[in-house]
């Protein structure tokens, strides 16, 4: 087979593997420009149509970026413009459902309990601890003791003189 004659256009560095081999003299600064991917050196000595190619490669990725960058200004303009017709349909919807996004929670079911016709201030702090049951837990069940409706709670320990009681319901005394 025989042998390629040297170009002298060509760059004398080489790559192997990932370390810059010399071929030519007088390439210490070639090979140190060499990256790990680039066969051929980007100096300039000799590479005229080297240095060609690489600009017009250059521009090329330029152009392509740019166009990249369009499309995503684009794509933000349109992903916008439907933010904001979905913000539009919201407001209509919501309009007239005011009364349903603030609602509270109902207890009307306790209120016309039969404990609801005591007197006075037992009644009242009464309805407050109903109002307290009937809102939704955040915590776990076993925070209460079984058969009464009151949690662990120390502070609302004073419901069983309410109900008339001397020991809790539930514990065994």
């Amino acid at each position: 087979m025989k042998r390629a004659r040297w170009d002298p256009r060509a760059c004398p560095v080489r790559l192997r593997g990932k370390t810059a081999v010399v071929t030519g003299a007088n390439t210490g600064a070639c090979a140190r420009s060499h990256t790990r991917t680039q066969d051929t050196c980007t100096r300039s000595h000799t590479h005229t149509h080297l240095r060609d190619s690489f600009k017009e490669k250059r521009r090329e990725r330029e152009r392509e970026r740019e166009r990249e960058r369009e499309r995503e200004r684009e794509r933000e303009r349109e992903r916008e413009r439907e933010r904001g017709e979905r913000e539009r349909e919201r407001e209509k919807k919501s309009a007239h459902s005011y009364k349903h996004r603030t609602r509270k929670p109902k207890i009307s079911h306790i209120r016309n309990n039969h404990m609801m016709d005591w007197d006075g201030a037992e009644n009242d702090q009464f309805k407050r601890w109903i109002e307290e049951e009937a809102r939704p837990r955040l915590h776990h069940s076993s925070f209460h003791r079984p058969g009464t409706p009151f949690s662990r709670d120390t502070g609302r320990q004073e419901a069983w003189s309410v109900t008339g009681l001397t020991t809790p319901p539930g514990s065994n005394i």
